[in-house]
């Protein structure tokens, strides 16, 4: 049988600014609103089929008023043919605003795997490869102070492949995961200090023209049952990210680690 879902939001938001250096102050509103429909329907013994759409809408008062209209389609599929699943999906976004040089239209196609290669065993191997796409918030470009109205969207490919390890028994299970990822994003979004004044620094964002990212991701997470009514569960996981500004050969910055982002996170 099928199934549609509808979601709706609306969110109003009052902020206000303080100077104290200068006594000035501002008051600034934002309004958010948006819904998405989808359905989710079988089309035979091995595949399913999730379809739908996404209409929003953000104005704020900020520079004198700004605005924003968001639409997208999607379409994602599930095919099950044994111990194999295969995942294609299909997304169509659309933003328009005030100034016509800052609306843009994205395509992005994705394919995922997930295999089981041994019937009895608890591993499973998983890939996924897609154009990688992301608007600029509605913060990055307009926010104050330090927002850049002139940002322009992230696009890219991404490409991951990992293996994940599960087993139990009646007290305690367990899963272990590795994955490895790569990405090549151009105008990569990155929010970097300025100099404004003796001991006073403003962060804006801008984009960095291409962006290389390869990194290994380990992750471990368990449960055990302590008694009938009581268990504990934890995990922890460990990434290596090379994130490699590319963007120009004559830069010192070529190579180099992009600024604010951790060679190795640690979560627990």
């Amino acid at each position: 049988a099928s199934v549609l879902t509808i979601d709706a939001r609306a969110q109003q938001s009052k902020l206000r600014y303080v100077n104290p250096s200068n006594d000035t102050r501002a008051t600034t509103q934002t309004q958010s609103y948006g819904t998405t429909g989808r359905v989710q329907t079988p089309i035979n013994a091995h595949w399913s089929v999730e379809g739908g759409a996404t209409v929003g809408y953000d104005a704020a008062d900020l520079r004198g008023g700004v605005r924003r209209a968001t639409l997208g389609g999607f379409m994602q599929g599930t095919g099950t043919y044994g111990r194999w699943q295969l995942r294609p999906a299909l997304r169509l976004d659309r933003y328009q605003t005030a100034k016509g040089a800052s609306n843009l239209t994205a395509l992005s196609p994705q394919f995922g795997v997930n295999v089981q290669p041994l019937r009895w065993t608890g591993l499973r191997l998983k890939g996924q490869i897609g154009r990688a796409f992301r608007a600029p918030t509605f913060s990055e470009r307009f926010y104050l102070p330090g927002g850049n109205p002139d940002l322009t969207a992230e696009r890219g490919w991404s490409a991951e492949a990992g293996a994940i390890v599960s087993g139990g028994n009646g007290r305690a299970t367990g899963q272990l995961e590795a994955t490895a990822f790569a990405t090549r994003i151009r105008d990569q979004i990155v929010w970097f200090p300025s100099f404004v004044g003796p001991g006073v620094q403003a962060w804006s964002p801008s984009n960095v023209a291409e962006v290389v990212t390869r990194g290994l991701e380990l992750s471990a997470q368990g449960a055990v049952r302590l008694t009938e009514g009581a268990g504990l569960n934890g995990g922890f996981y460990v990434t290596h990210t090379a994130a490699e500004d590319r963007s120009n050969p004559a830069l010192r910055a070529y190579g180099q680690q992009l600024p604010y982002v951790p060679e190795q996170p640690f979560k627990a």
